[in-house]
């Protein structure tokens, strides 16, 4: 009876995740801050500037600093109660 030993040199493949999302949390943009007293910002539909990476195609959306209810990362948000997400990538 014979005896077959099988080694195996497996070499480790590293996969290095990608973050397809840039500026996530909308801070940058608005190098002088928010209008309305530092509060909010609208950024109307066709606007591809104000917030780098994003573009709204829809009507409007506001992009609000912490002061109106806290952010999740960072101190910027988007109230997006009366936003269709299919206008917004």
């Amino acid at each position: 009876m014979g005896v077959v030993l099988v080694i195996g040199l497996g070499s480790a493949v590293s996969a290095k995740a990608v973050n397809l999302i840039t500026d996530g949390s909308f801070e940058q943009g608005f190098p002088n801050g928010l209008d309305n007293n530092g509060a909010f910002t609208t950024v109307y539909g066709g606007d591809n500037t104000s917030l780098p990476s994003w573009t709204v195609t829809g009507d409007s959306i506001y992009v609000l600093n912490s002061s109106q209810w806290t952010a999740s990362n960072g101190v910027r948000s988007i109230d997006r109660l009366f936003l269709d997400w299919s206008k917004f990538y």
